[in-house]
């Protein structure tokens, strides 16, 4: 969700971040909701989520981030809880980025299949050593079923981070981002399967869409 989230792993296993604003430059910068401490060795741990309308679980971005998610849910009563996991996917996975790869929530909304590809892309040294500030925006929701995977719902939905700026962990100060003004605006596609516990994973990530293709995610 780089070049896409910066990019996105959302972006086609390809992940949400920022990209383009001022930031807040500080001289110890550690990005709102992670703990004052950490071992030596291990990622630093985090509040809990926050359960919000109709069972999203938000995780504790800090006040130098806005995040808009709808509250669109489908008229399908059996896809709703196929498209709150994947909200919940999506945040959690945005979190991640923000933490710079400091938490780990997002695995509990995915399958084996895709979790470890996501890993690495959240191992990147772009992913690590960056977090970002301003707003990010999902919009434009829809699910329907997916054509190859028998009992898979698709959900889409648009990113647009051209309102973030990524920052230096460490410093706080704004990361150069050349990334292409088109690639701040994207479409992606998850597709989520329900597994024997009911609990519905995203078990596939479709490749982005990207503006002009993809016309509606662009205010």
């Amino acid at each position: 969700m780089r070049g896409t989230l910066r990019g996105s792993c959302l972006a086609g296993v390809a992940l949400l971040t920022a990209a383009c604003a001022a930031a807040h430059p500080a001289q110890k910068f550690r990005p709102e909701g992670a703990s004052q401490t950490q071992g030596s060795g291990t990622a630093a741990t985090s509040a809990p989520s926050r359960t919000g309308a109709h069972g999203l679980a938000w995780p504790p971005f800090g006040s130098n981030l806005h995040v808009i998610m709808p509250g669109w849910l489908p008229a399908t009563r059996s896809q709703i809880p196929a498209v709150i996991a994947d909200k919940n996917f999506a945040l959690a996975l945005l979190y991640a980025e923000y933490r710079g790869n400091r938490d780990h929530r997002w695995q509990a909304y995915t399958s084996t299949r895709i979790r470890s590809a996501l890993a690495r892309q959240l191992s990147a040294r772009d992913v690590t050593t960056e977090s970002f500030t301003g707003t990010i925006r999902f919009s434009h929701l829809s699910a329907f079923p997916d054509s190859s995977i028998k009992g898979g719902i698709d959900v889409a939905q648009c990113f647009d981070n051209s309102h973030s700026a990524n920052t230096s962990l460490r410093t706080g100060q704004p990361v150069s981002d050349k990334t292409p003004a088109d690639q701040h605006y994207y479409q992606t596609t998850n597709v989520l399967t329900r597994s024997g516990d009911g609990t519905w994973r995203v078990v596939s990530i479709y490749p982005a869409v990207y503006y002009p293709q993809a016309r509606e995610c662009k205010p």
